[in-house]
């Protein structure tokens, strides 16, 4: 007999059918069926550490577990539904069916190397990634630290790319230049959203060239206009006016 070679057995507990589960399950109709389906299970998920899966890669079909166990593909798929709500069985995202309390009645023979220690720690593992949402595909991988910590890294770069930062007078002067914004006073566009901590209306300055390009239309449509302004405008009318009545003139 090889001596690392493993070997499993369930082990209960004498008040094992006084536990508020077994006794609600057995007080339904076919409730001794169903209590014996799940001990049943238990004994198939032994050598997955708790997962139902044959040949410890292929999830197990209703139909499947209805010829292994010899009940009826009915009762196999009222007894999980009925398990799963009574929180005795998890089902993973690939189908996969995990025995909840498999921590609680598995055992290994005392020629088994494997400690218990790291046996929980695994299982414990396990129905933490599914309680996050995070078990997905084979069942058995899990995220490691280090993966964890790049996740991070990259949400925090993201962020820091998002993040506005209030531009400096030479990045102001260099844009209004790029423009050819000739209405906007720098220093006072500055000091303006410096004090109200660089909100627009109610929301923070996500793009402070829209903000300087609002600015300096608002400041050309605003500003008095000059006597040259004004002398320049009255001689475009004037001269409007002369083609107007020279066009006038000379129809038939």
């Amino acid at each position: 007999m090889s001596g690392d070679k493993k070997y499993y057995n369930l082990k209960l507990k004498d008040n094992f059918y006084d536990s508020e589960e077994m006794k609600i399950i057995e007080s339904m109709p076919n409730g001794y069926e169903y209590s014996t389906l799940y001990l049943k299970l238990c004994l198939l998920s032994l050598k997955g550490e708790g997962k139902l899966l044959f040949k410890n890669r292929i999830p197990y079909k209703p139909d499947v577990l209805a010829t292994i166990t010899g009940h009826k593909r009915a009762v196999i798929e009222y007894a999980i539904n009925m398990f799963v709500e009574m929180e005795m069985l998890s089902i993973f995202d690939n189908g996969t069916i995990f025995i909840n309390d498999i921590q609680a009645l598995i055992g290994q023979s005392s020629t088994e190397a494997e400690r218990k220690k790291l046996y929980r720690q695994r299982i414990k593992e396990e129905q933490k990634l599914l309680e996050c949402g995070q078990m997905s595909g084979q069942t058995s991988d899990i995220s490691t630290p280090e993966i964890e910590i790049e996740k991070e890294i990259e949400i925090k770069k993201e962020r820091e790319r998002k993040r506005f930062s209030p531009p400096s007078y030479d990045d102001i002067k260099k844009y209004t230049d790029e423009i050819q914004a000739t209405n906007i006073d720098i220093n006072q566009f500055i000091d303006f959203y410096t004090s109200n901590g660089w909100m627009v209306g109610k929301n923070k300055m996500k793009d402070w060239q829209a903000t300087v390009r609002n600015w300096e239309r608002r400041e050309k449509k605003n500003k008095p206009e000059t006597t040259e302004e004004k002398n320049k405008r009255a001689i475009e009318r004037l001269k409007k006016k002369l083609e107007e009545k020279d066009g006038k003139n000379t129809m038939p």
